[in-house]
């Protein structure tokens, strides 16, 4: 599911407005009606908005809500691999089954606001496939790994995973598909 980049919160369509713009000539036919020739083609604009806060949303309709799971990646230091996620796969439910449990945790901590942006049942799914999830990574990457040190695996937040002792000069960029299809195929996306 795609996420807004204004409000943050889970959406699976967008709004749209569009304009229709077409030149042409009018003229009265033969029968003494109004006939319009148009030349050109039309020019189409369309506008797309988040369907819970009404944001603009500049982007490609398909790209974004058909996005891949890893939309980038790159090293941010020799050893570090940088990958961001389109989907929330470094969130949890913290441990609480029920949904009460963490709005009273909210409540009690307001300033904790424990992954409100999404879903309940999107927070219990990550939370059960999170180990998966790792396993994915650390399979996939395991050749690039440097001597025999162990990989860190360390979430900034739930869109970003930095990768700590992966060799960036034996690091292939093909691996990034090999584990897009994995993560898919395990989210039923």
């Amino acid at each position: 599911m795609s996420k807004c980049p204004h409000c943050k919160k889970e959406i699976n369509y967008l709004k749209f407005e569009r304009d229709v713009k077409q030149w042409g000539n009018i003229n009265v036919d033969e029968d003494g009606n109004l006939e319009y020739l148009t030349d050109q083609p039309y020019d189409e604009i369309t506008n797309y908005f988040c369907p819970s806060c009404d944001t603009a949303i500049e982007c490609d309709p398909e790209e974004f809500l058909k996005r891949k799971i890893i939309t980038s990646h790159d090293f941010k230091y020799p050893e570090t691999l940088r990958l961001d996620f389109d989907v929330p796969i470094g969130i949890s439910s913290y441990g609480f089954e029920k949904e009460e449990a963490l709005k009273q945790f909210n409540t009690e901590y307001p300033g904790a606001n424990a992954n409100v942006y999404y879903s309940f049942e999107t927070l219990l799914k990550c939370n059960k496939l999170g180990k998966k999830i790792n396993n994915i990574l650390i399979k996939s990457l395991r050749k690039y790994r440097i001597t025999k040190e162990v990989m860190i695996l360390d979430w900034r937040d739930e869109l970003e995973l930095e990768i700590h002792n992966i060799d960036q000069d034996k690091f292939e960029d093909s691996v990034i598909q090999e584990i897009n299809f994995k993560l898919k195929e395990l989210l039923g996306e």
